[in-house]
């Protein structure tokens, strides 16, 4: 806690403030900001932020200016030629800039920063998987890079690689995938990417499932590490490729609170302060969640809503 003695122009928060992107829409309830996102990186030690993704670019620049990180959710309402999209390509353009300004990017937003990185709005990097990749928890394939020399997991204590590697705890909830052919084919996506883990479903093509910048403090994982300890009562744990008891098991939670960790820890070297809160840039705190699922969809069992 700050003291009240202490200058309001000089404070330093308790915990860096992160920009959560939402990519949340459905048919009946637009403008979602589902909370395990937000209680992902809570439990790490940082306050999230709700960006209204229709904001001006002022606005954005604003946000970007007192923020600590952004977190690009899974979701499905598209990313090119979209308010969303040029939102959080705007955001990226920025931290890409600034060096120091991290980024986390889960499902559509792993899928996301593939195509930012590949210096080309069209065509997709993207190559369709189906079902084979929807509603599926395997473990990771880790790469050499990843135990050895990676910022994410070189220092991860034996029992997160361990779950990692030999657990079935990384939830697929995807229908597109970023094939590790179309990876290497790609001199610009290879040049910024260090591979940390790849994965391949019912005979399919290699997919990438993690993986962290080169150069920038940018990170993405196609799994979804935020559902194993807050979200239940899912379709996907009706499915056979799914060990719900895996998923929730407290080895799982572990490693996936360990990247939630990792990620905060590189939020804490970014030197940017929160302010305060403005229309379109608001605390969660000053947020009430709604139980959605009975609305909206049993994918997201509770959300914000604008």
């Amino acid at each position: 806690m700050v003291p009240p003695s202490v200058p309001h122009s000089s404070r330093q928060p308790a915990a860096p403030a992160f920009m959560l992107m939402c990519a949340l829409q459905s048919d009946d309830v637009n403008g979602m900001h589902t909370i395990r996102y937000v209680q992902w990186i809570q439990s790490s030690g940082a306050r999230v932020a709700l960006l209204d993704w229709n904001a001006s670019k002022a606005d954005l620049q604003r946000s970007f200016d007192q923020l600590s990180g952004v977190v690009l959710t899974g979701g499905h309402c598209g990313i090119h030629g979209t308010p969303y999209g040029q939102a959080t390509k705007a955001f990226l353009d920025m931290a890409a800039i600034a060096g120091n300004f991290p980024v986390w990017g889960t499902c559509q937003g792993f899928q996301q920063l593939a195509q930012y990185s590949s210096n080309i709005a069209e065509p997709s990097v993207l190559t369709y998987t189906g079902n084979a990749t929807e509603g599926v928890a395997v473990p990771l394939n880790l790469t050499t890079f990843a135990h050895t020399e990676s910022k994410m997991l070189s220092n991860a204590p034996e029992s997160v690689i361990s779950t990692l590697t030999s657990a079935p705890v990384t939830l697929n909830l995807h229908h597109y995938s970023v094939l590790k052919s179309t990876f290497d084919s790609s001199v610009a996506m290879s040049s910024f990417w260090n591979v940390l883990a790849t994965n391949s479903v019912e005979s399919g093509p290699e997919f990438l499932s993690l993986y962290e910048g080169k150069t920038l403090p940018f990170y993405g994982s196609q799994f979804h590490g935020e559902k194993n300890a807050y979200e239940f009562n899912q379709v996907w744990e009706e499915d056979a490729r799914v060990d719900g008891a895996a998923v929730h098991s407290a080895p799982a939670i572990e490693a996936m609170q360990w990247l939630s960790a990792f990620f905060v820890t590189e939020a804490r070297k970014c030197p940017h302060r929160w302010v305060q809160s403005f229309p379109g840039c608001t605390l969660s705190y000053e947020h009430a969640p709604v139980y959605t699922a009975a609305v909206a969809t049993d994918k997201w069992e509770n959300c914000y809503l604008n």
